[in-house]
């Protein structure tokens, strides 16, 4: 089975952003970081759903008739991380 970093790992991995929406900030350089920052972070959650739909994928075809019993806690994971936003600051 796949193994997931944290949230806390992930957030440790990239410098902290400015927390700017459009117009909210003065300083364009802020508002470029922030924006990159939040293309990032939805850049890794896209990258970590495929990774669990793969996961998914290769349960399935190891437990064949018994994946339903199998696979059902990649499933409900995959499903709490498709219905939860991509990232909180969407601007």
């Amino acid at each position: 089975m796949t193994t997931y970093r944290s949230e806390e790992s992930i957030r440790a991995m990239f410098a902290a952003v400015p927390e700017c929406r459009r117009g909210s900030c003065d300083d364009p350089a802020a508002q470029t970081e922030a924006t990159e920052g939040r293309m990032k972070a939805a850049f890794v959650e896209m990258e970590r759903r495929k990774a669990m739909k793969e996961a998914i994928a290769a349960c399935y075809e190891t437990h064949g008739v018994n994946h339903r019993e199998k696979c059902a806690d990649l499933v409900r994971m995959y499903v709490d991380r498709i219905w939860k936003p991509a990232t909180t600051n969407n601007a």
